[in-house]
């Protein structure tokens, strides 16, 4: 484990006098017809940690991942030791959740409208010391197990072990992978307010036309690769373009007042539309 990053709200400074604030988190959110991308970044706009939410079945990227890897002992076959560090692969749009081992934590929650899943790994060393979460987001394609949702509107605290979970699990696919710079993801206690990818609700009213223009399938699949969390924001514009939405708020709104477009623009003057 790594140690604590500095500015990350502790116990100390919620019960000093005078308490730290936690840190400013900025959300960005960038679209295409194939995906959407969110950027979470500090006050300096280094990006924190970023997520990939695809929108179309037929647009299926591949992310490799490090993570710890066991054997089992061969007298006594339930005695799994640490072995090596390996590679899994995950293609967004396809991979099941059953398919990338047992997540450290769950999230979920069923709402009157809503639906959100997701789970979390970390593989310290082995992972760079990055947190790795993985979901079933409402903003992107879903293909998932309709007949567990009742499960999680009556479940805080969900075991992976549980014959529904399982089910679930092995019935229902990743759309999202969400990637932490090193050290954030158990450390960040900001970041963990936000959602694995977009809030359905903060793109839902987004017109196809406020989309970037698009090439073909294989060249946004490049663009994806690019992207790194650790980096400043002017790296995802540049191979992104310009966000949709800023802080849940939208850039392409026209209104008689200096708008947050043109506060964009002033901004990154020099970067692509």
């Amino acid at each position: 484990m790594v140690g604590a990053v500095v500015g990350v709200y502790t116990l100390y400074d919620r019960f000093s006098p005078h308490p730290i604030p936690p840190p400013p988190v900025k959300e960005y959110i960038f679209g295409s017809k194939y995906y959407y991308v969110q950027a979470l970044t500090d006050s300096a706009d280094k990006v924190l940690a970023y997520g990939i939410t695809v929108r179309n079945k037929n647009f299926t990227p591949s992310f490799t991942i490090l993570q710890d890897l066991y054997y089992a002992d061969s007298k006594n076959p339930s005695d799994e030791t640490k072995f090596e560090s390996g590679a899994k692969t995950i293609i967004l749009g396809k991979t099941k959740f059953s398919d990338i081992g047992t997540p450290d934590n769950i999230f979920a929650y069923l709402g009157a409208h809503d639906f959100y899943y997701h789970e979390e790994y970390y593989h310290g060393n082995p992972g760079n010391y990055q947190s790795f979460f993985f979901a079933a987001n409402e903003s992107g394609y879903l293909d998932f197990d309709n007949n567990s949702l009742d499960f999680f509107l009556s479940n805080k605290k969900i075991d992976p072990t549980n014959l529904t979970v399982v089910t679930f699990r092995k019935n229902s696919i990743i759309n999202t992978i969400y990637i932490t710079a090193p050290g954030e993801g158990f450390n960040n206690v900001v970041l963990r307010k936000y959602l694995v990818g977009p809030d359905y609700n903060q793109v839902r009213a987004i017109s196809e036309s406020s989309m970037q223009d698009v090439a073909d399938i294989q060249t946004e699949y490049k663009k994806l690769l690019k992207l790194s969390s650790g980096v400043d924001l002017e790296n995802f514009i540049a191979i992104l373009g310009r966000p949709l939405i800023v802080n849940n708020e939208p850039t392409f709104d026209i209104r008689t007042d200096k708008t947050l477009n043109q506060q964009f623009d002033e901004q990154f003057n020099d970067r692509p539309s």
